[in-house]
């Protein structure tokens, strides 16, 4: 039986793609307002960069730097841990990369509006 050399398969990921999975995640963190709206599906692709959200790329391992405003009454940090997890592990899972760190600062808080009724 003949074997067949397989070549290692190399993939460039744009940074523009690390940042919308980035974006995708913190969508689905509870007590996160992002500073930028949500992205719409066509925006993903785009090229188009996001306020509060930095990507960098050194050989393979990605760094994330992200700006969040929480809602009152969230725990901050607990917030801020749930968004290193949920953009950790979309970047590792879709891409295969690295992710060394993801820093959160946290700009402000979000009070919900009052409605007189």
């Amino acid at each position: 039986m003949k074997r067949i050399a397989r070549e290692a398969l190399e993939v460039d990921i744009n940074k523009d793609v690390l940042t919308g999975i980035a974006s995708i995640a913190l969508e689905g963190v509870q007590g996160v307002v992002p500073v930028t709206p949500p992205m719409q599906i066509g925006e993903f692709f785009t090229g188009k960069r996001l306020k509060g959200i930095a990507v960098t790329r050194d050989a393979g391992q990605v760094t994330v730097d992200l700006t969040v405003n929480v809602d009152f009454g969230r725990a901050i940090p607990e917030v801020a841990k749930e968004v290193q997890r949920a953009v950790t592990e979309n970047i590792e899972v879709m891409t295969g990369l690295s992710v060394t760190a993801v820093n959160v600062t946290v700009q402000g808080v979000v009070v919900p509006a009052v409605t007189n009724g």
